[in-house]
Order: structure tokens, then C-alpha cells, then sequence
């Protein structure tokens, strides 16, 4: 037989902390800013002393909160959205937020019901590394004072939403500048097809107009998007049999291209990667330097972003939602390995 035990509440609390009621409320709110260094260290005492937890669901109610962020990320499967994940999960731990996450396959039918259901469960705010293809209703949900951050991937169409992003353009000139100096006369760009994809159109351009600026060639022969990998290994084919009297290197429009292009060169060219073929790739997601020789990347700062970006919707959904919208640019970093060495 078990001895009853009385049920421990915000009044149990007060009574042996010997504040009010109301200043227990504060401090469980977030407010202990406004409460006597002395107070909030009985308060934390006693709460740990009685066992204290409290009722999410009446905090929220009473502050018209649901502690909860929604998170809609475009490919759960890539390593870049466990990391993206991390970042911002981090920061939910630290402001007592639970984090509900959904993958849209990037899909846009997938990725608007999504929206709409985080919402329907009364989140507070929404992380979304976008699809591109509803930003006209997230741009709108936006403007009508929903908080949203965009992580990774901008807007495709005008307008302006909180986001982090990484410095794709700045990144690109220093690859290609790099790919030049230790004597790659041809440089390639492969990727999968762009989509609405508004990181990879950005990554896109910028090879065009740095690549026509440093080598002086031109987009018709430089640039492949292909479908699958057996359009891949066509494609790389075409490049380096196009090309035989160039020193040739591929820089890949991320890591899900850089790990199709491998499987290619690895099991069907035959190519040593470094001496007969530069390869540099966006994104490196922890096996780089294992790969062969050990591949050239330019090392997004993908938990940063995912970081910064739950940062600036706490901010949002707590206090700044009527600001300004603004883009932070995070700095990629280009990490020199053996696929691109000099000659």
C-alpha cells in the first residue's frame, strides 16, 4: 500500500519559496528578469525540491503560446538536414521549446499541407528550408504576421522573409579562382536539375559569371544538369572526352551531386580523381576527407544556420515580429584536400 501524496502546484511552490503566487508565474514564464536574484534562487530551489512541472498547456494558454516551433525541411534523408536540425534544435532547448519537424520530400503540395498543419496545431512560428515553389503563400502567411525564417533557401520570387543563408556567390568566385591558380584550365558545373530551387539557381549563376570571367568560357560547355545517375555518368563522359587537351576539374552544386558524380568516376570511368581530374564540391558532410584522395569542398556552416535562424524566430515570436526582414549571410569556408592539386 502507497502512501497518497498531494499534488505539488504553482501555490505548493509560492508557499515554499515564500514569494506569490504571481512571481512563481513570472519566473516560469521567462520573465525572472524582473525578480529579485534572491527570489528566482528560491524559486529554483523549491521547484527542484517539490518536483515541480509545470502545465505546458496552461502556460500556454494563459501567455497565447503552445511552446512548440514547427520545422519543414526539403529532404529529411540528406545529411544536410540532420545538421540544419541540430542547429536549430539546439536553440530550442535553450528557450524550453519542443521542436515538430515534417519533411516535404521537397514536394509542393507535400510541403503546403505541412504549413498548414503545423499551423492548425498552433505552433508559434515556423523554420522552413523551402521547396520554392509556395513562396507566393509563405511570403503572404509572412505578411500577415505569422513568424517564418527561411533556412538555407531565400524567397525565388520578390518580397522580403527572415533568412540565414550561407555566402554562395563570394564561395563560388573563390573555387573557381582557387581551381585557376593551381592550373585547372576547364572547369565544369554539375547538379541536378534546378527546379525552384533558389540556392542552386544562385550557385548556377554565379559559376556562369565567374567561370566566364576567370577561364573565359561560356555556360553551353561548362554547365550539366542532369536527370539521374545514369544521365550523370552520360554527362561526365561528355565533359572529359569534349575536353582532352584541358586539365579539367567538376565542381558539384552540393552534396547529393558530388555523391552521384563519385559513383560515376568511382565505378564506371576509371578516372584518378586529382591527377586526371580536379573535383571540388559544395558541402561537406563529415566523409570528404575519406573519399579517395580526399575531396576539395566548400564547408557550409549548415548548423549555423540552423542556429541563427531559430535564434532570429525566438526574437520574432517573442518580441520583434514587426521589424524589418532581414538576410544574414553566414561565411563558407573552401577546405583544400587532394582532388584539386597542383601541377
Amino acid at each position: 500500500m502507497t502512501n497518497k501524496t498531494n499534488k505539488v502546484t504553482i501555490d505548493t511552490v509560492a508557499k515554499q519559496a515564500d514569494v506569490s503566487k504571481s512571481t512563481v508565474s513570472r519566473y516560469l514564464n521567462g520573465k525572472s528578469n524582473v525578480i529579485s536574484e534572491d527570489k528566482r534562487n528560491r524559486i529554483k530551489s523549491a521547484i527542484e525540491e517539490l518536483n515541480y512541472k509545470p502545465n505546458k498547456l496552461a502556460q500556454g494558454l494563459k501567455s497565447k503560446t503552445s511552446g512548440v516551433i514547427g520545422c519543414i525541411v526539403s529532404n529529411i534523408g540528406s545529411p544536410f538536414s540532420s545538421i540544419l536540425v541540430k542547429g536549430i534544435n539546439q536553440e530550442c532547448l535553450k528557450q524550453g521549446y519542443q521542436l515538430i519537424l515534417t519533411d516535404s520530400e521537397d514536394n509542393k503540395e507535400n510541403e503546403k499541407k505541412a504549413i498548414n498543419n503545423l499551423i492548425e496545431r498552433s505552433v508559434d512560428g515556423l523554420i522552413i528550408n523551402s521547396t520554392g515553389e509556395n513562396d507566393e503563400f509563405i511570403l503572404k502567411l509572412s505578411n500577415q504576421g505569422f513568424p517564418i525564417v527561411l533556412a538555407d533557401r531565400p524567397l525565388s520570387i520578390p518580397g522580403k522573409i527572415d533568412t540565414v543563408v550561407t555566402d554562395n556567390e563570394e564561395s563560388i568566385e573563390k573555387a573557381l579562382l582557387y581551381l585557376k591558380k593551381v592550373g585547372y584550365t576547364k572547369v565544369g558545373l554539375f547538379g541536378i536539375a534546378m527546379k525552384e530551387n533558389e540556392v542552386r539557381r544562385i550557385r548556377y549563376y554565379s559559376f556562369c559569371k565567374y567561370e566566364k570571367k576567370i577561364f573565359n568560357s561560356g555556360e553551353t560547355d561548362s554547365v550539366y544538369f542532369y536527370n539521374d545517375l545514369d544521365d550523370c555518368r552520360k554527362k561526365v563522359n561528355h565533359f572529359v572526352s569534349n575536353n582532352i587537351t584541358e586539365r579539367v576539374a567538376i565542381l558539384t552544386i552540393n552534396g547529393g551531386a558530388l555523391l552521384d558524380v563519385l559513383k560515376v568516376i568511382i565505378n564506371s570511368t576509371g578516372i584518378k580523381i586529382g591527377k586526371e581530374l580536379g573535383i571540388c564540391s559544395f558541402d561537406n558532410w563529415g566523409w570528404a576527407d575519406l573519399v579517395g584522395p580526399g575531396i576539395t569542398t566548400i564547408t557550409q556552416n549548415t548548423w549555423g544556420v540552423g542556429l541563427e535562424s531559430a535564434r532570429i524566430l525566438f526574437r520574432k515570436i517573442h518580441s520583434d515580429n514587426n521589424q524589418e526582414p532581414t538576410t544574414k549571410v553566414l561565411n563558407n569556408i573552401l577546405e583544400i584536400r587532394e582532388s584539386t592539386i597542383s601541377l
